[in-house]
């Protein structure tokens, strides 16, 4: 968390890239996991169907749990402007990016 004030601002910004990591090693570790039972591992011949397909289950787990972590540790902002009475928070994530501002602009 990064807190910056100036002349009456107040922004606090939150990058959670420990999850990204964490994320991003889930994702890459289940990747190779499902590779190598399909048939890049060099041995991946002696293995029996049923543990080539529980390989490639497990993979695809590991990989559906870092994109849920990546999905769920969105980037975030918020601004408060005492002087002006505003307050804007902007959270960025995998899909979009959300924008709210209070009070609502007319």
């Amino acid at each position: 968390m990064h807190v910056v004030e100036r002349s009456g601002e107040l922004e606090v910004r939150d990058v959670p890239g420990l999850h990204w990591l964490l994320g991003l090693l889930f994702v890459g570790v289940g990747v190779l996991v499902m590779l190598g039972a399909l048939g890049l591992a060099r041995d991946a011949e002696t293995l029996r169907s049923w543990e080539r397909g529980l390989a490639v289950v497990m993979g695809g787990a590991a990989v559906v749990v870092g994109v849920w972590i990546l999905e769920r540790s969105p980037l975030s902002r918020l601004r408060v402007d005492g002087g002006a009475r505003r307050l804007e928070i902007v959270r960025r994530g995998l899909r979009a990016a959300a924008r709210w501002r209070f009070p609502r602009p007319r």
